[in-house]
């Protein structure tokens, strides 16, 4: 964990997330001089050093600039990165927890704007990324059987992060929400294995909910508004996301909702229409959770452990009927030490018709 007073964001998106604080400071939020600093050092980590030809004619403004980038020399893009994000902790102390709404998307186009900028594809290409334009892109072009293969794009990408929820279905890989920076994210991304590519997608809460049921079997009326708002995936980490047939059935996740009372949310997402949809079980649901495995063994869909909304660790085991969308709290036999502790952040698979659990 971070010590007090540093920013938790990792580098370079630090570096971006900073340049996008600072231009939503009003214009006299900070002085000339540390401002002509913060410039020249901006564009030394996103181009480079200065080659550009010196200004002509008396404009004392671009002059200054031109100067100031120049006197950088040959230092590194990194180097500039650190430098910028240390001036502006002079000048705006703590001011990542001052971020303005929008700061993770735009971060993001930030990065990947910067990337392009300083030439990225090359770069690409030579890590063993995405092939060059004589070759077709494809996931089967980049893999080595039994090695790592880091596989680069050029394009716009998702910020880093951890506790996402990311499932394939046909040749996509849908990935949505987790956490970044102490935040909770509500963004959706798709990696399409076919080109190599993420582009980020929208999806909206289907009408057909607001005539829905509740957990409780009510409806309708009223109550539409809250069962539309209930049907999108709010910012969330820890969720688990399950292919069901052409949809994704996305369960629970840690949101900033601490109601101890709460059930497991049950959300489906229909990738043909971009639509969410609350799903209306019964039955003994689990408590709301994050962290927790859903593993799916023909139609039943196995949740297993996880993190509650105090963040205490849980070692319940739950099965969710998907042709009756009946929840059931399972008890199986066997003895006491061979019962796997609480635990979250683990994986769970299915083996000839037994459930494992790692880690």
């Amino acid at each position: 964990m971070p010590d007090a007073g540093t920013c938790p964001i990792p580098y370079p998106d630090r570096f971006h997330v900073a340049k996008y604080f600072v231009s939503k400071l009003p214009g006299d939020a900070i002085k000339d001089e540390p401002k002509l600093l913060l410039y020249a050092l901006s564009q030394q980590a996103v181009l480079g050093p200065n080659t550009s030809p010196q200004p002509w004619g008396w404009n004392v403004v671009d002059s200054a600039k031109w100067q100031s980038w120049s006197q950088l020399g040959k230092m590194a893009r990194l180097e500039a990165m650190r430098l910028y994000v240390k001036t502006l902790d002079e000048e705006q102390p703590e001011w990542w927890d001052r971020l303005p709404d929008g700061w993770e998307a735009a971060a993001a186009e930030a990065a990947s704007a910067g990337a392009l900028a300083a030439g990225a594809p090359g770069a690409a290409a030579a890590n063993g990324g995405a092939p060059s334009a004589g070759g077709a892109a494809s996931i089967s072009n980049v893999l080595q059987e039994g090695a790592w293969v880091v596989i680069q794009d050029d394009g716009r990408k998702p910020l880093p992060r951890y506790e996402q929820g990311a499932a394939l279905l046909g040749t996509q890989v849908f990935m949505l929400g987790g956490h970044y920076a102490g935040r909770y994210l509500e963004d959706f991304w798709i990696y399409d294995l076919g080109t190599l590519q993420w582009s980020q997608a929208r999806a909206t809460a289907a009408a057909a909910a607001a005539a829905g049921q509740g957990e409780d079997g009510s409806g309708g009326g009223g109550e539409g508004a809250a069962l539309l708002a209930a049907a999108a995936l709010p910012p969330s980490a820890g969720h688990s996301v399950t292919v069901w047939g052409e949809r994704l059935l996305v369960l629970g996740g840690h949101t900033k909702d601490k109601n101890p009372k709460a059930k497991i949310a049950a959300r489906v997402l229909d990738p043909s229409t971009m639509e969410w949809s609350a799903l209306a079980t019964t039955g003994q649901a689990p408590c709301a959770r994050g962290g927790h495995s859903a593993t799916l063994l023909g139609e039943k869909l196995y949740v297993f452990g996880g993190e509650d909304c105090s963040r205490c660790p849980l070692a319940d085991l739950f099965v969710l009927d998907l042709a009756t969308l009946a929840w059931t709290k399972l008890e199986p036999p066997g003895k006491q030490h061979a019962k796997p502790p609480p635990r979250c952040g683990h994986a769970a698979v299915v083996c000839r018709d037994k459930l494992i659990v790692f880690g």
